[in-house]
C-alpha cells in the first residue's frame, strides 16, 4: 500500500525521492516469494499467477529506468543552458547594448529565470537539436536474492512419499491392524455365544406354546370347514335350484334387520315376478305387433333383474353379512339364486354372471364367496 500511494504521486513530487519505494517493494516481492515457496507442496498452478507476476516480470524496472533517461536528459539540457559552455561555442558574443541586423539577441537569465544581462552574435543562431547516445541502463536492486536463490525446489511426489512412509510404518500399522482384528473376533465371538443363549433359551420358552398354538389353529380350522360344510350342505339343493326356502318365502324388507338389504330381496323378487308376466304375455300375445313390444319390454325386465343381482351381491361383499342359513344375508343369496335362473337363456344373463365373478374375485366375506361358487358352479 505505501509502494502504490508513492507511486501514485506527481512527477514532480516523486523526483524528490525516487529511490524509497524500492525498499518496500523487495519486501513485497520477498514475502510473495516465501508465500508461494511454502505452498508449492500442497498447490499446483497451470498459469501464472498475480504472485508469480510480482516476481518473475521485467515491468519493476521500467521505472527506475525511465527515471534515469529523465535525469540524464534534463542534466544534458541544464548543461545547455550554462552561459560558460555557450560562450565556449560561440567566442563571438559581446556585450552591445543591442544587435547588429542580421545578428543573434542572447539574454542571460539566472535560476528564477530573470534576466540579468544580454549579449548578441554578429550572425543569425539557430540551435539544432543534438541526438547524443542516451546512458547504458543498469538493472535497478528491486529483488530480494531470496527469490533467484530458493525459487525452484524438488519436492518428491506424492506417490513416492508414500511409499517413503508407508515402507517406514508397515510393520507398526500390520501389527495394529492384527490386534484391531484379533479384538474385534473375540469380541464378536463373545457376542455370538450370549446371542446363541438367548435365542435358544427362547426357542425352548416358546416351543410348547407354538405347538399348543398351532394345535388350536388346527382344531379352529377343522371345525370351521366342518361348519361351513354342515351349513352349505344344507343349502346347497336350494342354491342349486334356485328355490327360495319356504322359511323365508313371507320375509319383506320390513322382516329384515337391515332395511336396505330387505329392499334390494324386494325389488328383485319384483322384477322377477315381472319378467315371468311379460314371458307369459308374450307367449299369448295375438299379434306380431304385440308380441314384438312384450319381447321389447322382457329384454329391458331381463337387465334390470341382472343389474338387482349385481347390487345385491356387491352389498353383500361390502357390508360382511353373514350368509349362514336363517340369517337375511342367506335369504338375499337364495333370491339371487333364483333371478340367475330365471335369467337362464337370455342375454343379461351374461351381465349378471361378470357381475358375481367381480364380487367373488374382489369380497373379503369368505361364506358369501363359498355360496357364490357354489351357486355359479352349479
Amino acid at each position: 500500500n505505501n509502494t502504490r500511494r508513492k507511486l501514485n504521486q506527481p512527477y514532480t513530487t516523486y523526483r524528490d525521492d525516487p529511490t524509497s519505494w524500492h525498499k518496500e517493494l523487495r519486501a513485497t516481492v520477498e514475502a510473495a516469494g516465501e508465500f508461494k515457496y511454502h505452498l508449492s507442496p500442497v498447490v499446483k498452478t497451470d498459469f501464472n499467477t498475480p504472485f508469480d507476476t510480482l516476481i518473475g516480470s521485467t515491468q519493476v524496472y521500467w521505472l527506475p529506468w525511465l527515471d534515469e533517461i529523465l535525469q540524464w536528459k534534463e542534466g544534458k539540457n541544464d548543461e545547455r543552458l550554462l552561459f560558460g559552455r555557450f560562450a565556449d561555442q560561440h567566442p563571438q558574443v559581446e556585450h552591445f547594448g543591442g544587435v547588429v541586423r542580421g545578428g543573434t539577441l542572447v539574454l542571460v537569465h539566472d535560476e528564477a529565470n530573470t534576466v540579468v544581462a544580454d549579449f548578441m552574435l554578429p550572425y543569425h543562431y539557430h540551435e539544432e537539436p543534438v541526438d547524443e547516445e542516451e546512458p547504458t541502463l543498469t538493472r535497478p536492486f528491486l529483488r530480494p536474492p531470496f527469490v533467484v536463490d530458493k525459487g525452484i525446489k524438488i519436492v518428491p511426489s506424492r506417490t513416492t512419499a508414500f511409499n517413503r512412509e508407508w515402507v517406514k510404518r508397515k510393520p507398526e500399522i500390520e501389527q495394529r491392524v492384527d490386534d484391531r482384528i484379533d479384538l474385534q473376533n473375540k469380541y464378536i465371538d463373545d457376542k455370538i455365544e450370549v446371542q446363541g443363549k438367548y435365542v435358544q433359551s427362547r426357542l425352548d420358552d416358546h416351543g410348547k406354546y407354538i405347538q399348543e398354538k398351532t394345535d388350536w389353529q388346527s382344531r379352529s380350522i377343522d371345525q370351521m370347514r366342518e361348519s361351513y360344510f354342515n351349513v352349505f350342505q344344507g343349502s346347497l339343493d336350494v342354491i342349486r335350484t334356485g328355490t327360495t326356502d319356504p322359511k323365508m318365502q313371507g320375509i319383506t324388507a320390513a322382516g329384515f334387520d337391515d332395511k336396505y338389504l330387505g329392499l334390494l330381496v324386494d325389488e328383485g323378487r319384483l322384477r322377477q315376478q315381472k319378467v315371468d308376466v311379460l314371458t307369459q304375455q308374450a307367449e299369448k300375445a295375438g299379434t306380431r305387433e304385440m308380441q314384438t313390444y312384450y319381447q321389447q319390454q322382457l329384454g329391458e325386465a331381463h337387465e334390470a333383474l341382472a343389474q338387482t343381482v349385481q347390487q345385491t351381491t356387491d352389498y353383500l361383499s361390502q357390508t360382511g353379512t353373514n350368509v349362514v342359513p336363517g340369517t337375511a344375508g342367506y335369504s338375499a343369496v337364495l333370491q339371487v339364486s333364483s333371478a340367475m335362473n330365471t335369467l337362464a337363456g337370455s342375454t343379461a344373463l351374461e351381465t349378471a354372471v361378470s357381475g358375481v365373478n367381480n364380487v367373488m374375485s374382489g369380497t373379503k366375506n369368505t361364506s358369501l364367496k363359498l355360496a357364490l361358487g357354489t351357486m355359479m358352479n352349479f
